[in-house]
């Protein structure tokens, strides 16, 4: 298995992972920057492999997202599907 394979092999089977879901929601609800932005952070990584998963995660928890958070976490999505948010 090459590199670029491995990595894209972990990043969809952690896409499907609870624990990186618990995390983000929990995180997401602090009340500090950096917190959001981590979230904003992984959930762009993600969103190359589980666009689904990520834009699930968004709509259920978009009253705590920061702006920045959306940025990033939204980032690779299609500019009309920004819209929505």
């Amino acid at each position: 298995m090459f590199e670029g394979q491995r990595h894209t092999f972990w990043l969809r089977r952690a896409a499907n992972h609870p624990a990186i879901e618990e995390s983000c929601r929990f995180l997401i609800r602090r009340e500090g920057r950096f917190a959001k932005n981590t979230v904003g952070w992984v959930l762009r990584a993600m969103a190359k492999h589980a666009h689904g998963f990520v834009r699930r995660l968004i709509e259920e928890n978009i009253d705590h997202l920061s702006f920045e958070s959306l940025s990033n976490a939204a980032r690779h999505f299609d500019k009309g599907d920004l819209k929505a948010y």
